[in-house]
């Protein structure tokens, strides 16, 4: 059996930072049913604070299969094959501390795959880097590269940056706000990431699995929806071939998964890719962003073996707009109405909308809420 653990704030433990705080704490409760998607017969999840039996029962009754709810006082299977969303030093001390024995790949190398050093770096060897993007390792080489972009709007990255997290957006010479929050960052991680903004069209999760000494085995591709300001809305899975598009994402990502399993990473890798428009001009951004980790993108994947696994669907983090709730054929609440007796506020929801199709979305016209979900053009 395996344990599925969420630190979810991987990236945090990267870093250093002081320990979660009691409302990041609340989101990874929110977000322990989560892994519901990948979970087998038989395995547990950690449930930081009570999850109500009868969501459970309810789950199988859908069609997903039983697991174990395990949280704070239970009795943790020592012999259960322990999975955290991400490998950091606090998830190891985690798992020892409730006697199991965890098997990670090299800490150092997980770190290092998930900086933005190292994606860097990949799209500057890979000549697929956005003009314009520069390695600053002092405020001055900032306030210069911006220098360099004139008027043109720019995102400003820490080492560590996620979810549309720990970065700042702007134009032109940053401001003494983000010149501060620039230098304290220069100061912890020794460098930030300037990156002109592009006008997005569509983005997706080249989803791989690296294994040593195997070549990286491709899982799937998964349309991201996302807000206009980057922040992540949810994911598409479907069973229909990727669009062109993506082919060259696959190709391109190839050689960070060869990369990183030669340097000894093994696990679940997730890279974002973007198709974003150049004047005229349609370009393909494939490294965009690289999880040696599990993600969202890839939990989605396990939303096919539901019933209507040969219809396209969606896996929404938020408020569902009306328009879909209409448009559905079924809907999955991933997520309890309450956990631990409060209500919950990070709710995740499964989709199977009627007429959903083929590429990206749904008929003509058709949007999703706030963001599009299909490129028309």
């Amino acid at each position: 059996m395996k344990l599925f653990y969420g630190n979810f704030d991987f990236e945090a433990g990267l870093t250093g930072q002081p320990a979660s705080t009691p409302a990041v704490r609340r989101i990874q409760a929110e977000l322990a049913t989560a892994w519901i998607a990948v979970a087998d017969e038989g395995d547990a999840i950690w449930c930081p604070e009570p999850i109500p039996p009868d969501f459970w029962d309810g789950l199988v009754a859908q069609g997903l299969p039983r697991v174990i709810a395990i949280g704070p006082g239970a009795t943790v299977p020592r012999d259960a094959e322990f999975v955290p969303w991400g490998w950091n030093s606090d998830a190891v001390a985690w798992a020892r501390r409730h006697g199991l024995t965890p098997t990670p790949p090299p800490l150092d190398i997980v770190r290092a795959a998930n900086s933005r050093q190292f994606s860097f770096a990949m799209e500057q060897e890979t000549g697929t880097a956005l003009a314009g993007s520069a390695e600053c390792r002092t405020w001055e080489d900032l306030a210069a590269c911006t220098r360099e972009l004139g008027d043109a709007r720019w995102v400003i990255k820490a080492q560590y940056s996620h979810a549309a997290r720990e970065r700042l957006l702007g134009r032109g010479s940053p401001n003494e706000t983000a010149e501060q929050w620039a230098r304290k960052r220069i100061a912890r991680d020794g460098a930030v990431y300037l990156e002109p903004w592009v006008e997005r069209i569509a983005e997706v999760g080249v989803q791989w699995d690296l294994r040593a000494g195997n070549a990286p085995q491709l899982v799937g591709v998964t349309p991201l929806l996302c807000h206009p300001d980057g922040r992540y809305l949810g994911s598409l899975f479907r069973s229909a071939k990727t669009e062109r598009w993506w082919d060259e994402a696959v190709h391109d990502t190839r050689p960070v998964a060869e990369r990183l399993t030669r340097d000894g990473y093994f696990g679940p890798l997730g890279i974002d890719s973007m198709l974003y428009r150049d004047g005229a001009a349609k370009r393909v951004r494939p490294i965009q962003d690289i999880n040696a980790r599990w993600t969202m993108g890839r939990l989605s994947l396990g939303w096919r073996r539901l019933p209507h696994q040969d219809a396209d669907g969606l896996w929404l983090h938020g408020e569902i707009p009306q328009d879909l709730v209409n448009a559905a054929i079924r809907i999955l609440a991933v997520t309890p109405p309450k956990i631990g007796e409060r209500p919950t506020n990070y709710c995740t929801t499964v989709l199977f909308p009627q007429g959903f199709h083929g590429e990206t979305g749904f008929g003509p016209g058709f949007h999703c809420g706030t963001f599009p979900i299909r490129h028309d053009d």
